[in-house]
């Protein structure tokens, strides 16, 4: 395994193209209680001063049902409406969007866009364009209105909400990064990907329920979240989950959405305690150019000389598929490729990668026998910048394995 002093001191190139604005897209329960929710909505106010202002941001609430706010119209609050019971298809999702399934080219940093110029525009603006507007939605945001019996539980549809947020970004910034952001107060007690029911009466699964497969909900609601992880982790979204509970909000359930796109997970007892506001607050730290010390959508890929040979990685990361001749026949982890993505990255992401050493019919090494290995990194800068980031190392080979620790650069493009 490589030190990281080792690692900053090894031969580094870097090339910078044209600029695309990230997105962020915060999807808010309104069930919790009306301090909890304050506290929250003030802490995506102050979020609004940290980020970019050619960054794209929009917003999206649940709890009954599902709403994805309309942003620019300064006259009256429009929001699309989608039933939290039900389970809706990428198409279905894209038609009551009135998205076209064609791909648009995301803006640069710093375009304003008319809210005519493609369909997404009418959910996700510029953060310059929208903010008086955002903030005020926030400012007035109230509970969910659907009555409350005393013996059941607030309807709160997770699973519908996570899903139909993906669809303005897959249909509109494909392979562009974008940040989903989930706040939870509670579980999902309707629709897909449902934990518990909403009466009272019925508690949520624990360890032993898992454990005997008497869990009602478990798998039918893990395989649920698997899907939309799926969408987003192909598109280079990252999914992040905050959660501001005493109970059990389906963390389990819902673990292949920030494990498949290297999200972050926020565990907090209520949105109104400090370790949530600094937790929260802390993604949108800045370095000493005044950028967000966060990246997106990295596309990380490994060349070798003949002998080495990747196994595999361990990290949060999926696989492109990549078959070429740097592939070990042996797999560890996310292996049977060359290459993976890593939806979000910032300057304490790391990943393990595993190599073999191979030779031609079984010959064994020569003394002193090097290898080159070369770490190609294509990813988005927090200003939109995209960037390719290349690394060069040579090692003795061992009679084996080899075992490389790749730590990303934290260097920002030049002013």
């Amino acid at each position: 395994m490589l030190p990281s002093t080792y690692c900053q001191q090894l031969p580094l190139a870097e090339w910078q193209t044209s600029a695309h604005n990230a997105t962020r897209l915060p999807v808010v329960d309104t069930c919790l209680d009306t301090e909890d929710l304050k506290a929250l909505c003030d802490a995506l106010i102050v979020s609004l001063s940290l980020i970019p202002p050619y960054a794209l941001v929009g917003l999206a609430t649940f709890g009954s049902v599902m709403q994805v706010r309309k942003l620019g119209h300064a006259e009256c609050i429009k929001s699309y409406v989608f039933c939290g019971g039900k389970e809706y298809t990428q198409k279905q999702i894209q038609d009551m969007h009135e998205l076209s399934t064609t791909t648009h080219a995301a803006p640069r940093a710093g375009q304003l866009i008319p809210q005519q110029a493609f369909g997404a525009a009418r959910f996700l603006l510029p953060v310059q364009q929208c903010k008086f507007q955002l903030t005020g939605i926030l400012e007035a945001l109230a509970r969910d209105p659907w009555p409350v019996a005393h013996d059941k539980r607030a309807l709160r549809c997770t699973g519908v909400a996570v899903s139909v947020a993906i669809g303005p970004l897959e249909t509109t910034f494909l392979n562009t990064g974008s940040h989903i952001m989930g706040f939870a107060g509670g579980p999902a007690m309707e629709g897909p990907g449902m934990v518990v029911g909403n009466e009272l009466k019925e508690p949520i699964r624990s360890h032993r329920n898992i454990e005997r497969d008497s869990a009602k909900h478990y798998k039918r609601a893990l395989k649920f979240y698997e899907g939309p992880a799926r969408r987003a982790s192909n598109n280079g979204h990252t999914v992040d989950l905050f959660a501001g509970c005493l109970d059990q909000v389906g963390l389990l359930e819902m673990k292949s959405l920030p494990n498949s796109t290297n999200g972050v997970i926020v565990l907090s007892d209520s949105f109104a305690t400090s370790i949530f506001k600094q937790s929260f607050l802390r993604m949108f730290n800045k370095d000493d150019q005044d950028l967000l010390q966060m990246d997106f959508n990295a596309m990380f890929d490994i060349q070798t000389t003949k002998e080495p040979k990747v196994s595999g990685l361990i990290g949060h990361a999926i696989s492109t598929g990549k078959k070429s001749a740097y592939v070990s026949e042996t797999e560890i982890v996310i292996g049977q490729t060359s290459a993976w993505r890593i939806n979000s990255i910032t300057p304490k992401t790391s990943a393990a990668i595993y190599f073999e050493v191979v030779t031609s019919a079984g010959r064994p090494l020569s003394h002193g026998s090097r290898g080159l290995i070369q770490f190609v990194t294509y990813y988005q800068y927090s200003s939109g910048q995209m960037c390719l980031h290349v690394t060069t190392i040579a090692q003795n080979l061992a009679k084996r394995t080899l075992l490389a620790l790749l730590r990303p650069s934290t260097k920002k493009p030049l002013p």
